[in-house]
């Protein structure tokens, strides 16, 4: 079962990555975007934990905050994840958006954080969190998209039965007003 759990993520980790390179061109003429002029976005997803389990399978919710400050092409995102069978998660790590056309973007990340609750056993209290997403951008700058995320102690314990999620998102633009002096 862990082994099919393994080759369904690499599966569609795989198809959305050779999606993105397929299809991506240079949103701008100057060069790749990377979405560093984007507005700071309070991401909610819904969705189901445990997909790839069909007797554990739950819903799922996800909060993400994702600060437009960037250091190079890298972006920080804060995430709360509470899934139906009592477990809850919290993450902070990396993120990378690219846009693959001006209204196509897709996000590739990666988080550290810890695991509470009486739910699924993941097998330690410390887990890691990545996904890919791919949204399409409005032009008041909201996003809805969906996503892929694998959550797992990567080994550091015996046993680290990992969960795959699958969500819808829409991510809310939040434009904080800078301060003028006069």
């Amino acid at each position: 079962m862990r082994n099919a759990q393994r080759l369904f993520a690499a599966i569609m980790g795989s198809s959305l990555a050779a999606g993105a390179m397929t299809l991506a061109t240079p949103a701008r003429a100057d060069g790749y975007d990377f979405g560093l002029h984007d507005p700071t976005y309070l991401m909610v997803g819904v969705g189901g934990w445990e997909v790839a389990r069909d007797n554990l399978r739950k819903p799922e919710l996800d909060l993400v905050l994702r600060p437009a400050h960037s250091w190079w092409v890298i972006k920080p995102q804060l995430t709360f994840i509470a899934a139906g069978d009592g477990d809850f998660l919290f993450f902070a790590g990396p993120m990378i958006d690219y846009y693959i056309t001006p209204h196509v973007v897709g996000t590739i990340s990666t988080s550290v954080g810890t695991w509470i609750g009486n739910g699924f056993d993941l097998g330690s209290r410390i887990e890691f969190h990545s996904g890919a997403e791919f949204a399409y951008r409005f032009a008041d700058a909201s996003r809805l998209g969906f996503g892929f995320f694998h959550t797992s102690n990567a080994d550091i314990t015996k046993r680290n039965p990992g969960s795959e999620s699958m969500l819808l998102e829409y991510s809310i633009p939040i434009r904080i007003p800078h301060a003028t002096s006069q």
